[in-house]
């Protein structure tokens, strides 16, 4: 008996992270929160943590593409390889501004909008906040590709239609 026949089936939609409504109250989030509508809630590991007992750097990256891939799953869009999806996205940019450090045990709350979408592709901007502290604020380009060809595709109009629902908000004037 190989392992495959021992464990049931799963699609990626069961290991999928929950997400939580966006908070009524965003001020208490920490600065910007306001304008994402996407909100992950991700326990810190010890085993994030570095040598200076906080979390290190790269792991704000993986939980910032935790909130892409949730995005994008969502939206309709395959983000598994086995789907036969013919178009894909990939991440050709990732900016991530570090604000202050956090350190295990904890909560992260993941925040994830998105501020444009072009023909090709799909500027999203992302936050990672806790206790009431804008921890890493990130800006990421991805595009859309043909699966076969590799090369940029437009943004399916089904896709666009539901990436809107997630576009940031204007912070209030004040």
């Amino acid at each position: 008996m190989t392992t495959s026949e021992t464990l049931p089936p799963y699609t990626a939609d069961d290991l999928l992270i929950d997400t939580v409504p966006p908070p009524t109250d965003p001020a208490a989030i920490g600065p910007g929160a306001g304008r994402f509508r996407l909100w992950i809630p991700e326990r810190i590991r010890f085993g994030e943590t570095d040598m200076l007992g906080h979390v290190n750097n790269a792991v704000y990256a993986r939980w910032l593409e935790l909130g892409r891939t949730r995005l994008f799953d969502l939206c309709g869009l395959a983000t598994r390889y086995d789907q036969d999806a013919p178009t894909v996205m990939v991440q050709a940019e990732l900016r991530i501004g570090y604000k202050a450090e956090l350190r295990y045990p904890g909560l992260v709350m993941i925040a994830t909008g998105v501020q444009r979408i072009g023909r090709s592709s799909i500027a999203i901007p992302q936050a990672l906040y806790a206790g009431g502290v804008l921890i890493a604020d990130s800006d990421s380009i991805c595009v859309a590709i043909d699966r076969d060809s590799r090369r940029p595709a437009e943004v399916p109009a089904d896709l666009r239609r539901a990436l809107e629902r997630y576009a940031t908000r204007e912070p209030a004037a004040g």
